[in-house]
């Protein structure tokens, strides 16, 4: 059983996102290159970036990144080579030894046009984007195995890129630090002595104009690699292709609230490295709306970006959700200008939608549902969706097929108003996972359907649910907390035997957290001093851990020491009867959330 959109489909031109935004002749009768489209949410309104200036300045920048690729490239941390049972994808074997821009930074003016400027070069650059709160064991995974031969770094953040690029040699095009470009609030705006900052790369006049010379990227290019778990295991580069890109813009612009260009603004407060994020900033930019970005979310930024730009539209996550409900930053700052808001990233439940609209009353709330492997939005609610169906991921967007299935070995399919697992397929798929050929086998059918992972029913209006989830992934605020890298590392403290990590729900946070069961060296029975020598050893794995990951993988769920982990025949972790004690703790509370973590 594969089911549709109600909409009728919608054509996606087969061309690169940079000739999409901006070549004449997909221009929208309403451009004008005098039209707000970035201002950073601290300055004010006057330094502000148009379009025009948008082009101009993706195109030089574009034409410089062009420029040292063109002199040759390696990997700023040398690739380990892969398994022989991993070989390169066939599907796009030769990309994947592409050499790739990284972005880590925070929101800024400068990170959207660095986007910009990779989609702009002619040879195809593809961007990774990193988590801005990664540690430099974190960021040096991501930039070997997206082999990342550039960085682009937010000044706040360039002694991470130190410590994890401290020890590298410097390979063609010189040393290391050659090749770490400063990424400022404002372009041109950061000088860090002994590195160049990002503007420096523009390059107009002649020179400019042959390197934008050649073929543009083809639809199926690899345009950027966010990081994902996918169902299990550790992360992973998500290739997401310029036609994913285009359908997703494609499909999900009809459904926002209809905005004015140049006359109403959008707030970016969501991190343009995570795929929401991305798509939304990356929509702005078509619909020529003024999108107002906040470098980092707080309730205070949050609400007074809203009342001094007079914000009629912004993307949120639930927990930001939970600070509305609140009413404490409506009641310090004027929300009357913010008319709707979509929220993503994780389940929006019924109880906390009426509590946000209690607080909040003219306010009107979306939701969508998507996964980085999507691009990520293939469901989304109505602006004046029903109370009874509050809670709902929406409807399915055209162009977008949809499965349900049990048992997806034997490819059991069930009805309406029964669970089963969603499968996706249409264009908004990623072409894989990236140097992961298993991984994308095991992920995508033969067909073209991704399994999502999440467990889903279908309504007879056409609404979808997200009921449970198959997958391990943890989803903390938003943000992938893959088990299997907590378990590694947990793994190598002394006192640690066995562990299993799984996500348990938080209501304060309205999220899950990561809790660990762990096995202590030696069994439980060797544990002295009872229940203090019990929450001593638990509270010192807390503290361990959370020295050694970014702040969204820290074990705010809690430790809790049992005998044995429970596994299947082959050893896999049997994550389900872990849920089922957590439930059971939770009704007893043997196991408490650490509020402060």
């Amino acid at each position: 059983m594969i089911y549709t959109s109600r909409s009728p489909p919608i054509d996606v031109p087969s061309v690169d996102v940079h000739t999409w935004f901006f070549a004449p002749r997909f221009a929208r009768p309403t451009d004008s290159p005098s039209n707000r489209l970035l201002v950073d949410s601290t300055r004010p309104p006057s330094e502000s970036i148009n379009q025009a200036d948008v082009f101009q300045l993706s195109e030089e920048l574009g034409a410089g990144l062009t420029k040292i690729w063109k002199q040759g490239i390696t990997p700023l941390v040398p690739s380990s080579p892969l398994p022989l049972s991993d070989p390169l994808s066939a599907s796009f074997s030769k990309e994947e030894e592409k050499v790739t821009v990284a972005i880590f930074s925070p929101n800024t003016t400068s990170f959207a046009l660095a986007l910009l400027a990779c989609l702009s070069s002619p040879l195809g650059l593809i961007a990774t984007l990193a988590n801005s709160s990664y540690n430099a064991s974190e960021l040096k995974y991501q930039l070997q195995d997206a082999r990342a031969g550039v960085v682009l770094v937010h000044p706040s953040l360039l002694p991470v890129v130190e410590e994890c690029l401290g020890s590298q040699g410097g390979g063609a095009g010189g040393g290391w630090r050659e090749r770490v470009f400063i990424l400022g609030d404002s372009l041109g705006g950061a000088k860090v002595a002994g590195y160049r900052d990002f503007s420096e790369l523009r390059i107009g006049g002649e020179e400019g104009k042959r390197l934008k010379e050649g073929t543009r990227p083809q639809p199926d290019d690899v345009a950027f690699l966010c990081y994902s778990s996918g169902t299990t295991g550790l992360s992973k580069g998500v290739a997401t292709t310029h036609r994913n890109l285009i359908t997703v813009m494609s499909i999900t612009s009809p459904a926002w609230p209809q905005m004015l260009p140049g006359k109403q603004s959008i707030l970016q407060p969501l991190p343009a490295y995570h795929i929401f994020g991305l798509l939304n900033l990356l929509v702005c930019f078509k619909l020529q709306i003024t999108q107002v970005i906040l470098k980092k979310f707080t309730p205070d930024d949050f609400g007074s970006a809203i009342e001094r730009h007079k914000i009629f539209f912004s993307t949120v996550v639930p927990p930001m959700m939970v600070l509305l409900s609140q009413g404490a930053i409506s009641k310090k700052y004027d929300l009357s200008s913010l008319k709707t808001v979509m929220s993503g990233a994780a389940p929006l439940g019924p109880e906390l939608t009426r509590k946000v609209l209690k607080a909040v009353p003219h306010l009107k709330i979306m939701q969508g549902y998507g996964l980085t492997e999507t691009s990520p939005t293939v469901t989304i609610t109505r602006v004046d969706v029903p109370e009874s169906s509050y809670g709902s991921i929406g409807v399915l967007l055209p162009n977008v097929q949809a499965r349900l299935v049990d048992d997806d070995e034997k490819d059991v399919p069930v009805g309406k108003e029964e669970r089963g697992e969603l499968w996706i397929r249409g264009t908004n798929v990623m072409k894989g996972y990236w140097r992961r050929s298993q991984a994308t086998k095991e992920s995508i059918t033969s067909d073209g359907w991704f399994k999502t992972g999440d467990v889903a029913i279908l309504k007879a209006n056409g609404d979808f649910y997200i009921v449970d989830r198959k997958k391990e992934l943890i989803k903390y605020k938003g943000f992938q907390v893959p088990p299997a890298e907590l378990e590694a590392k947990l793994l190598d403290h002394p006192l640690v035997a066995d562990v299993g990590v799984i996500g348990v729900w938080d209501e304060e946070r309205a999220t899950e957290v990561p809790r660990a069961y762990v096995v202590p060296a030696g069994g439980l029975e060797s544990v002295k001093g009872g229940k203090e020598g019990r929450q001593k050893i638990e509270h010192e794995l807390e503290r361990w851990l959370a020295e050694r990951v970014s702040d969204s993988k820290r074990l705010r769920g809690g430790v809790h020491l049992i005998d044995i982990i429970p596994k299947s025949a082959a050893g896999k972790i049997l994550r389900r009867q872990l849920r089922d004690r957590a439930a059971a703790d939770h009704k007893t509370g043997k196991v408490q959330i650490r509020s402060k973590l």
